[in-house]
């Protein structure tokens, strides 16, 4: 009964290259010994998963730091089965039982890109300002547990898709807009410069608050109605309407031009 040797068929190799193939379409690497600058395979084929590709880092000369394989040995070319880099472990992050992290390692396995499918059924795409592990992070979190949908910038401005609406985040956290069934602006000061309102513009019973001294270029073609208007308002010449004398005036509450 014949014996199977095992001891040259399954080998373990630096990937000293890697290409894609133009003519076959597969991805092929050079194998051996990167500390010895030893190739050993020319050519290896790289077999993965279904609808999956991906081509290591590059391996430093004279050094230990390079992409290794598992490679099958065959009579025209071997057959690479398994992968791993260790220069880019650290890019998993806090990975728990189940969650699968998605990296792109870059040309020497410092780049930061990556996708993380959490356990709690959450997806996240993250990287690094400046793709440097020192940077601060940039991300799109989708949350399945709250049902939320976060997009933020290395700054912290970004957008947020909740229950509670629409939230543009500003600088810092420190101002934004929440659209709902209604829309809520939290800022210390508003700017809005050449504000054209269409459709006409509707202040309800609690007033609008406009602190003095305010200078309203007034243009209306019906009844303009001033409510809870505090401070000294100046509405400059010319005013066409009834009943208000144009130039510099104090306007106190409530007022009603028509």
């Amino acid at each position: 009964m014949s014996v199977l040797e095992l001891e040259n068929l399954i080998n373990i190799y630096d990937v000293m290259t890697s290409t894609k193939d133009d003519t076959t379409g597969s991805l092929t690497s050079q194998l051996g010994n990167v500390t010895a600058s030893e190739v050993i395979s020319d050519g290896a084929e790289t077999w993965s998963h279904f609808g999956f590709a991906s081509r290591p880092s590059e391996a430093l000369p004279g050094s230990d730091d390079a992409p290794q394989v598992l490679a099958i040995a065959r009579s025209d070319r071997d057959l690479v089965v398994a992968e791993r880099d260790v220069r880019g472990q650290q890019i998993y992050g806090n990975l728990k039982a189940g969650e699968t992290c998605l990296y792109a390692a870059g040309k020497d396995a410092k780049a930061q890109a990556r996708i993380l499918l959490k356990a709690d059924g959450g997806i996240n795409l993250y990287t690094k300002q400046g793709n440097t592990d020192s940077g601060l992070g940039i991300a799109m979190l989708i949350n399945a547990a709250d049902d939320s949908i976060t997009l933020t910038n290395s700054k912290g401005i970004g957008i947020r898709i909740s229950d509670d609406g629409v939230q543009i985040i500003g600088k810092g956290g420190l101002a934004g807009i929440t659209v709902s069934d209604k829309v809520d602006i939290s800022s210390a000061s508003v700017s809005v410069p050449n504000l054209n309102v269409l459709g006409g513009l509707a202040v309800g019973a609690g007033g609008m608050q406009v602190g003095g001294p305010s200078i309203l270029a007034v243009t209306t073609t019906g009844a303009l109605t001033a409510a809870h208007i505090t401070g000294t308002t100046t509405i400059p010449s010319p005013l066409v309407t009834t009943g208000v004398v144009p130039g510099s005036i104090t306007i106190t509450s409530p007022v009603v031009l028509v």
